[in-house]
């Protein structure tokens, strides 16, 4: 082996412990630290609604409690199409 060679292959095994170190970097999932959490309330009780007699193709989605913006609103129940006829 020429003294380039061995140079080279020398450089190589010196720099290979360099190459496997890498940057890490934590992720760190909540609030940040001295943050004040305030809870929002539950949602008021359910509403009951009459539901309406079966249609052909659709399904009835009940009503329920969103939260929208800064407060629970009640979206209303609904038919859906389901199938083919959507």
């Amino acid at each position: 082996m020429s003294k380039f060679t061995k140079l080279c292959v020398l450089a190589a095994l010196v720099s290979l412990p360099m190459a496997s170190h890498h940057a890490q970097a934590q992720v760190v999932y909540g609030p940040p630290p001295g943050a004040v959490i305030v809870p929002r309330p539950p949602p008021p009780p359910m509403r009951y609604e009459m539901v309406p007699p079966p249609r052909r193709a659709m399904v009835w989605i009940r009503g329920h409690w969103d939260w929208r913006y800064r407060g629970y609103v009640w979206v209303p129940g609904h038919w859906r199409a389901v199938g083919r006829y959507r």
